[in-house]
Formats: C-alpha cells, sequence, structure tokens
C-alpha cells in the first residue's frame, strides 16, 4: 500500500514517519512543476499528504478532487515531521487506519 506525498523537497523524514504508520511505499511529487497538475493519482495509493506550505492552490484543488472522488483520505500539513505524525494519529483513532493489522482500510 502506498502513500502520495505532494510538495517539498527534502521528505525522507515524513517517507520514514508514514513509512512507520504501516504503508510500506511512499511516493513524492515535488509539485513544483506546472505539468503535476496534470497527474493523476497512482491506483495503489491509498492515502495523500499535501504539503501547504510548499504548492499552489490549483494543484493542491485538483489533487483534493480527485481523492475525494476516489474516497482517499486526505491530509493537510506543513512540513513538519510532528505535524505528519499528529495528523496520522488522528486518522488512527477516526477509524480510517486498522490498528490492529496495521492495515489501511481502503
Amino acid at each position: 500500500m502506498t502513500a502520495l506525498i505532494i510538495g517539498g523537497d527534502y521528505v525522507d523524514a515524513l517517507k520514514n514517519e508514514i513509512s512507520s504508520h504501516g504503508l510500506g511505499e511512499v511516493e513524492h511529487w515535488p509539485g513544483r512543476k506546472v505539468g503535476e497538475v496534470r497527474r493523476q493519482i497512482p491506483r495503489h495509493t491509498r492515502l495523500v499528504v499535501i504539503l501547504c506550505d510548499y504548492i499552489n492552490h490549483k494543484l493542491s484543488a485538483k489533487v483534493r478532487e480527485n481523492a475525494y472522488s476516489r474516497g482517499l483520505p486526505v491530509v493537510f500539513c506543513r512540513r513538519s515531521v510532528a505535524d505528519v505524525r499528529e495528523k496520522l494519529l488522528r486518522l488512527r483513532q477516526s477509524g480510517v487506519l486498522d490498528v490492529s493489522g496495521g492495515q489501511w482500510k481502503r
């Protein structure tokens, strides 16, 4: 199962944090190229993390729209491990993440 991080340049610490919450692979789109607005979220993606400080509104809106239409959870945060950790813990508490098996429900 895969998570998609959109925005930011140096996201290795964020990838490690997301992996520690049960997602094996983490893909990253820098969000700086104009053509990224036309990209589609990969089919195997189960979580979208948008780093608000590092992408434009058009890309954010397009990705959010695509993720919501597919029923994917979207996390908006700053490029901070603590912020990502807090948002992922909220997802676990809300039941989006099944803690017992470490697997995402969708």
